[in-house]
């Protein structure tokens, strides 16, 4: 497993803000499109305001079975709440492609 299939993979991307009552590791689905990573989170979620507050994060991606393959490293995060919707139904696509669930 490269990097390229990770990205493809249908697993979450962990990610590490800081907030005032210490450290917070949040779980996203993603999107990678050769640059950034995109993800989407509820308007009013900690990490949300966390990012706001302090947009250098870290993150991992990696899968959970054996043998083990991620990446791992550090970033700055911007939101764009006008995005959010078209962000939200391309994720939506991505990893639940039945949608009969």
């Amino acid at each position: 497993m490269d990097a390229n299939d990770l990205y493809q993979a249908r697993i979450p991307l962990r990610v590490s803000v800081e907030t005032r009552a210490g450290p917070l590791i949040v779980p996203l689905w993603f999107e990678w499109d050769g640059a950034s990573f995109w993800c989407a989170s509820h308007r009013s979620a900690a990490v949300v305001a966390a990012l706001a507050a302090e947009p250098r994060c870290a993150f991992d991606l990696s899968t959970n079975e054996m043998p083990y393959r991620g990446l791992r490293g550090r970033g700055r995060a911007s939101c764009h709440p006008e995005l959010g919707g078209a962000v939200l139904e391309r994720l939506i696509d991505r990893y639940l492609p039945d949608l009969d669930h």
